[in-house]
């Protein structure tokens, strides 16, 4: 019934005439100074491990969104002095390496610590009570 009173009131006007507004096409504007301390401040201040590990990385690795959403532990290579992310699928799905600072390794070492342990205790949980249904699954893990 709707859609027959739509086509009743739209009949005879003919396509809608509206002109297209050109947008700017411009690069993502960089943080000012201050705003990056500011940011850097706040990740100092950040509780949750998990946050400041991708805040960091994202910070310091100009990585795009997707491209951190695809990482696999995998892709993350740490150690003492040097550490580098592997982006397998990246603009024009480009391959390259991107090596880490100091304070982005320091965070992903934290988080990828704190992960496997949450992961140790889940499986040592399940073996011993079974496996919980998918919706709690996702909750411990993600978090």
């Amino acid at each position: 019934m709707g859609v027959d009173l739509a086509r009743r009131l739209t009949k005879g006007l003919g396509r809608p005439k509206v002109r297209r507004e050109d947008l700017p096409q411009e690069a993502p504007k960089a943080l000012e100074p201050e705003a990056q301390k500011r940011f850097l401040r706040a990740m100092e201040r950040c509780t949750s491990v998990r946050d400041r590990a991708l805040a960091l990385l994202l910070f310091y690795t100009a990585l795009r969104i997707g491209e951190c959403a695809s990482l696999d532990a995998e892709d993350v290579a740490l150690s003492a002095r040097k550490g580098k992310v592997i982006v397998r699928a990246g603009k024009g799905d480009t391959y390259r390496e991107v090596a880490l600072n100091a304070e982005a390794r320091e965070a992903l070492s934290a988080w990828l610590t704190e992960r496997r342990q949450a992961v140790s205790h889940l499986t040592r949980h399940w073996r011993r009570w079974g496996r919980p249904n998918s919706r709690v699954t996702r909750c411990h893990l993600v978090a």
